[in-house]
């Protein structure tokens, strides 16, 4: 199952780390736990820190269930891909505020080995933008970072330039014409 979840960060953005815990609650809060008492927990990941943020937001959800290595109830959170980047900066008009797209897909597996086996695949695709100006706070004390490409920024830094000149040289021709 596909799921695409476009978070919109207009005015009200959230930092990466918040992204990546969006998911995680969103991954976990689509496993059935309601039956469950005791559970035997495997949490595969790459990279390695997921691991501690799914356990300790599985920990906050899983309220009254019990973890225990001999239990014949199993549960299995396999990250098959994490991707966060920066596709593009751009701006939406002439000579306004530059804007950063931010994309982050989330691939897991999910398996419950009970009575009998239930397996599901999730896939969480976040994209949404903010203004290039709070990169630093979008990124602070992040486990998600990604470069951000030269040649988008580039292009947006020399735009006024090229217009200025753009209207320069229309201008002499103008007046050399007549």
């Amino acid at each position: 199952m596909i799921l695409h979840r476009p978070i919109v960060a207009e005015n009200n953005f959230r930092t990466n780390n918040e992204l990546l815990i969006f998911a995680i609650d969103s991954l976990i809060s689509s496993i059935d736990l309601d039956a469950l008492e005791v559970v035997k927990l495997s949490i595969t990941t790459e990279p390695e820190f997921l691991s501690d943020i799914i356990l300790s937001r599985f920990a906050e959800y899983a309220q009254g269930i019990s973890i225990d290595e001999y239990s014949p109830v199993s549960l299995q959170i396999k990250v098959d891909n994490l991707l966060f980047s920066y596709p593009k900066a751009y701006r939406e008009r002439w000579f306004k505020q530059r804007k950063i797209a931010r994309l982050l897909e989330f691939d897991s597996t999910v398996e419950l080995i009970d009575e009998n086996i239930q397996q599901f695949e999730r896939r969480f695709t976040f994209s949404d933008s903010f203004p290039a100006n709070q990169l630093d706070i979008v990124q602070e004390d992040s486990y998600l970072q990604a470069e951000i490409d030269d040649y988008a920024f580039s292009y947006i830094l020399w735009e006024p330039v090229l217009i200025s000149v753009g209207s320069i040289l229309i201008t002499i021709l103008f007046f050399t014409g007549r």
